[in-house]
């Protein structure tokens, strides 16, 4: 079926399709959170976007090239957006359960829906990059 499988193409493709998905949704962010009381949640929607693009970059530069520094920064990266993606959504199940008047309705599964499957593509973009950086050939046919 592949002939070759280069896995950190996959692995920038990934975080640039996350990152992607991300700018593409923040108007489905905002319209839920404008719905809540905690101040801070924006910035945390904010930071975790933020992160998530700047993980593109990251992506772009191991994908180039067999480097240490782009895949030590890319998990610094990915480690600070999981960290926003969390606090995130534990900061909106916190609203939820605190005030009656917030609904856990349609735009809140679909915004915490979409930092969920960021953070997956995020954490499967890793394991790839990883792979591809300690394995020691370029082409993984036989495992295909």
């Amino acid at each position: 079926m592949f002939k070759s499988f280069n896995m950190s193409k996959w692995a920038s493709r990934i975080l640039v399709i996350s990152g992607l998905i991300q700018s593409g949704v923040i108007k489905t962010h905002i319209n839920f959170i404008i719905s809540l009381y905690s101040q801070i949640i924006g910035f945390y929607m904010f930071a975790f976007v933020l992160f998530t693009i700047v993980n593109i970059l990251n992506g772009v530069n191991f994908s180039s090239k067999k480097s240490l520094v782009p895949l030590v920064s890319t998990y610094v990266t990915s480690a600070i957006q999981i960290m926003f993606g969390w606090l995130y959504v534990s900061t909106v199940l916190s609203e939820v359960n605190q005030y009656a008047e917030i609904a856990f309705d349609k735009s809140a599964s679909m915004s915490t829906g979409f930092i969920g499957l960021s953070v997956v593509m995020t954490l499967v973009a890793m394991v790839l990059a990883s792979v591809h950086y300690f394995k020691k050939t370029e082409i993984i046919e036989d495992y295909l």
